[in-house]
């Protein structure tokens, strides 16, 4: 979260009046250079010169000492640092975006109500939700831990260690970062990119970057969707200087000019509402919390979209509200009650910590919920450990009116799938190696079974590997995801009609 006056200037009347002065660039440079942030600064930046770790998700710093890290002078005090590291910990462990679950308003100096006030038929009016409490990135990589948390810094950092500390030193006057840390303040695993500078254009001065592509295959850019964002196909186009002096000239001299962000979204239609809920089941756990996406008392076709094993993270919120787009309302019980992996050892232990009988129990209740608000019918798509619960949900639950599994096969002690009565489409890949799950061996017995069950069915498969349609995943094959898509929503919006 950026403070809007460290780098972005507004016109007075779009700046929030509890807007401060802005700091002069050149305050670092009359700082009393016996402060003991400069000091430690220092230090950190000399003991780490070769080696400098540098933090991802942090927000705001101070120039004071304090127990937990270092603090900016006249901007933060004591408590309200720690309270920043309590916001970031109660936003990650509510397991939603900001501006869906915790709804935590982000420090800033622009009048939100301003654009709340001129952007209501603006087709991405959602922006006005991530100017008051932040933009989800959308990263959905491993994290890593303590042990392997060093990343070497690249030589535009390390060879130019003065120009690096003076950068820090003015972020950390404008109140645009924290830290240094000497162990990991918050409640979660980070990601790690490192630090790089590059001379400016005609200037001797350098720009420090935060290199987000580096290393290549396993950067934060690596993990972070090019083709959905929230749930909607995107298609990012950057705009050009010319592309704006091309309108100021076209609109003459007299022109009060609001720049946003790119444009996403190649759709004229506004955002689905989305809306936490929690909805009665008879697991052991008792209610269960989801996400409902569209209005089910205006859209009668319903579909409960489960969870891959790493939990209801952002994905998997985001292919509800995709398959939302195509006329459904969409519901994702979150099966973990909070709890979200981002490494494969978390999300392994989840899915074996899991009561899959009381799974089941959520997802009949998430059904009923559904139908009680206003769906005629109710399907039931998931994917990987949401497929094997989908054909589980589809033998056990009787309100299941259509199945659509993904690449998962339940296990015959949860149940027998000869007792399925509703129409089912599968969708596996020929290249899947998850023995006993959903490798070809096991889809042939599944595909023979359905033909025992005298059920209408379809079965694709897809030159894929596992986890396909997983925008985020290593084996994402956007063609293959896409016809799979389409012809699951198809298949739906017949069976539910």
């Amino acid at each position: 979260m950026l403070n809007p006056l460290a780098e972005v200037f507004l016109p007075s009347y779009m700046k929030s009046l509890e807007s401060d002065d802005k700091l002069d660039n050149d305050k670092v440079d009359n700082l009393d250079k016996g402060n003991a942030f400069i000091n430690k600064c220092t230090h950190f930046c000399k003991k780490y010169k070769k080696d400098l770790l540098c933090d991802v998700n942090v927000d705001t710093l101070n120039i004071k000492i304090n127990k937990v890290g270092l603090v900016a002078q006249d901007k933060l005090n004591d408590t309200e640092f720690k309270n920043t590291i309590e916001i970031h910990n109660q936003i990650v462990q509510s397991g939603y975006p900001n501006y869906l679950g915790c709804r935590i308003p982000v420090k800033s100096g622009i009048n939100v109500d301003f654009f709340r006030e001129n952007l209501i038929d603006y087709d991405d009016e959602i922006i006005c939700e991530f100017l008051q409490f932040g933009a989800p990135i959308g990263y959905q990589g491993e994290m890593l831990n303590e042990g392997s948390s060093k990343v070497k810094n690249h030589k535009g950092a390390t060879d130019f260690h003065d120009e690096i500390l003076a950068y820090l030193l003015k972020e950390a006057t404008y109140g645009a970062i924290i830290g240094p840390f000497d162990k990991n303040p918050f409640s979660c695993h980070f990601k790690i990119s490192p630090l790089n500078s590059v001379y400016k254009k005609d200037s001797v001065e350098r720009r420090v970057i935060l290199d987000l592509s580096f290393p290549p295959g396993r950067s934060v850019n690596d993990f972070i969707s090019k083709d959905v964002y929230l749930g909607e196909r995107v298609q990012l186009s950057y705009p050009k200087v010319d592309d704006l002096v091309g309108i100021i000239k076209d609109k003459g001299g007299d022109l009060h000019l609001m720049i946003l962000v790119p444009k996403l979204h190649s759709s004229k239609q506004s955002r689905m509402a989305q809306n936490k809920v929690t909805f009665k089941s008879e697991n052991e756990l008792g209610d269960c919390p989801g996400v409902v996406t569209g209005d089910p008392a205006v859209t009668k076709k319903g579909i409960v979209v489960i969870q891959e094993w790493w939990g209801m993270n952002e994905q998997i919120i985001q292919e509800a509200a995709l398959i939302a787009k195509s006329g459904f309302v969409t519901l994702n019980p979150d099966l973990y009650r909070g709890k979200v992996a981002t490494d494969n050892e978390t999300a392994g232990h989840y899915m074996n910590d899991l009561d899959w009988p009381g799974a089941v129990a959520d997802i009949k209740g998430a059904i009923l919920y559904l139908k009680n608000a206003g769906c005629t019918k109710v399907g039931v798509t998931g994917f990987c450990m949401g497929g094997a619960l989908t054909l589980a949900s589809a033998a056990l639950v009787p309100e299941v009116d259509a199945a659509a599994p993904f690449y998962g096969i339940p296990g015959k002690a949860l149940c027998d799938l000869k007792n399925i009565k509703c129409p089912v489409q599968c969708h596996f890949g020929n290249l899947d190696t998850l023995e006993g799950f959903s490798a070809p061996k096991d889809q042939d017995l599944l595909e023979q079974t359905l033909k025992e069950t005298g059920v209408v069915f379809e079965f694709y498969r897809y030159e894929a590997n596992h986890a396909f349609t997983n925008t985020t995943g290593p084996n994402y094959n956007k063609e293959c995801c896409d016809l799979a898509l389409k012809r699951m929503c198809e298949f739906m919006g017949k069976n539910l009609s």
